[in-house]
């Protein structure tokens, strides 16, 4: 959908005897990496997507890191992360109100999203800048449904065709959501660059039924 400086793959890595190899990346398999309790996301690099049971998990190229909704987000694992999306790939899913408590701004423009795990005291940087005269808009989220009530950082201080930035360092620990957005609808189709780095993230184990452990043997 997008290019990117980087090709990334997100696979999965499973721990449980029996875990048995689903089709690599061929577009028919029914879940993506983080869709399904089974479908454990895991950043590596060998190309493979692995399944537990009849479950069935799909490989995710992620030359394009960056979607355009936060339930099929791609998982942000340490280190340093630079790609970019293009705007006219993106509707305007999630939005800020005006005068909120995180950018004080709305954001009503296209928005797209990565996630990450952070564990408590975990770091995450993130830099973004439009090649065109976007007004961008930057905000960290942990629930995608309130962005006003679970804002916990944001970034809209500059104008059109500037960068904004941030640094936010979890008390807590747990998941957020990085929404890439603008102040108002996209003049025209933009290439937006998006870098930063994490320290400190972790893949949460997804904990299997006993029932489910079973069928993997039947």
């Amino acid at each position: 959908m997008k290019t990117a400086s980087i090709t990334l793959l997100v696979a999965i890595v499973l721990t449980l005897p029996g875990a048995a190899i689903a089709d690599e990346c061929d577009g028919v398999s029914r879940f993506y990496c983080n869709q399904h309790p089974a479908c454990i996301t895991w950043n590596n690099l060998d190309g493979n997507c692995y399944f537990i049971s009849h479950v069935q998990c799909q490989c995710r190229d992620l030359g394009s890191v960056i979607v355009d909704a936060c339930d099929l987000s791609a998982e942000l694992a340490d280190g340093p992360f630079d790609f970019y999306y293009n705007t006219e790939d993106m509707v305007n899913d999630y939005a800020l109100t005006y005068g909120n408590a995180c950018t004080g701004y709305s954001s009503n423009g296209p928005d797209a999203v990565a996630n990450v795990y952070l564990e408590p005291g975990g770091i995450l940087e993130v830099h973004m800048e439009p090649d065109g005269t976007m007004d961008s808009s930057l905000y960290l989220v942990t629930d995608c449904a309130e962005p006003d009530a679970t804002c916990v950082i944001g970034a809209d201080e500059t104008f059109g065709g500037d960068m904004e930035t941030f640094i936010f360092t979890s008390t807590t620990g747990g998941i957020y959501y990085i929404i890439f957005d603008a102040y108002t609808a996209s003049p025209s189709a933009q290439t937006v660059h998006v870098w930063g780095d994490v320290e400190g993230s972790f893949t949460p184990v997804v904990a299997q039924s006993w029932g489910t452990i079973k069928a993997m043997y039947r």
